[in-house]
């Protein structure tokens, strides 16, 4: 795949919205204090917005998109349990480039539980291999096996 920088502003306004149940593997998890109460963890919920996030680039460019989180920030104030529907709203709010800026809002079946916005880039996968060799050779030039 070979990206074209300034190929994507038809992704500005692009959004996807989808539900989700709060299942045991998205809890809180850190202590027993927070095990007790059973309630979605930021880590699950951030896990979600990005696999949304692709799932959205998936169906808009029509191929395996290589799209890394480079930039992320998530306001999550609201406490939400197991059992609990999630609904998560992703839309890409503007694009430079190969750089896609997206904003998310997030509710439970009782009210909004949180909202962010974070930054995708555009690469090839051509590219991210490259960029994996270079470190990998780096890695055996100074001794360490890969």
């Amino acid at each position: 795949m070979s990206l074209m920088v300034n190929n994507f502003i038809f992704l500005k306004g692009k959004n996807l919205k989808k539900q989700f149940v709060v299942q045991d593997k998205d809890l809180w998890t850190e202590n027993d204090e927070v095990k007790e109460v059973s309630v979605l963890s930021t880590r699950a919920l951030q896990s979600k917005i990005y696999g949304i996030s692709h799932e959205l680039l998936q169906r808009e460019l029509g191929y395996q998109t290589v799209a890394a989180v480079v930039n992320s920030h998530l306001n999550h104030f609201a406490i939400t349990p197991r059992d609990m529907m999630v609904t998560i709203d992703v839309t890409i709010k503007e694009v430079f480039g190969n750089h896609l800026f997206f904003s998310v809002e997030i509710y439970d079946e009782v009210e909004k539980i949180g909202s962010g916005s974070f930054e995708r880039v555009l690469v090839s996968s051509e590219y991210l291999k490259r960029k994996v060799n270079e470190k990998k050779k780096f890695m055996v030039n100074i001794g360490k096996s890969v």
